[in-house]
Parts: C-alpha cells; structure tokens; sequence
C-alpha cells in the first residue's frame, strides 16, 4: 500500500478525542469534602483510579482513594490518611 493510494482525512486537534478526561475528574474530586465520599453508579473503578492515580503522582489529592462495593464506586476523601 503507497501513501498516495490512501484516502486521508485530516482534522483539527481541538476535535481529537482527548486520552484520558483528567481535567473533569480533578474538578469532581475538589467538591469532595474531607472525611466523605463520592459515590458513583454505572461507572467502572478503573476510570476514576487511573486519573486518581496520575494526579497523586503529581503530589495532587494525597488522601484520596478509590474502592468499589457491588455495583458502586467510591471515591472517598479520608480524614484518616495524611
């Protein structure tokens, strides 16, 4: 196959679906408040712990962590961890 056989659509970066929807998640968890947490219906732990787990990297929400019961997701903001 040669490039120049190939049909090629080229579009703007702003319509690229992003990777991963960190800045959304960083909004969530800053509306948690210590010693509660977030419970999330039909949405799988892996989501919400991976950008956890990028931003704590980064030294961002420490005492955070992300657990699952069931069908429910928790993000919880922990008094206890620090």
């Amino acid at each position: 196959m040669k490039i120049k056989d190939l049909d090629l659509e080229i579009i703007d970066e702003n319509e690229v679906p992003p990777r991963k929807n960190i800045g959304k998640w960083r909004d969530i968890f800053k509306q948690i408040p210590k010693g509660k947490a977030l419970v999330l219906e039909g949405v799988s732990r892996g989501a919400p712990a991976n950008c956890l787990r990028q931003m704590q990297k980064k030294g961002d929400f420490p005492n955070y962590y992300v657990t699952q019961r069931n069908n429910r997701v928790y993000v919880v903001n922990s008094n206890k961890l620090e």
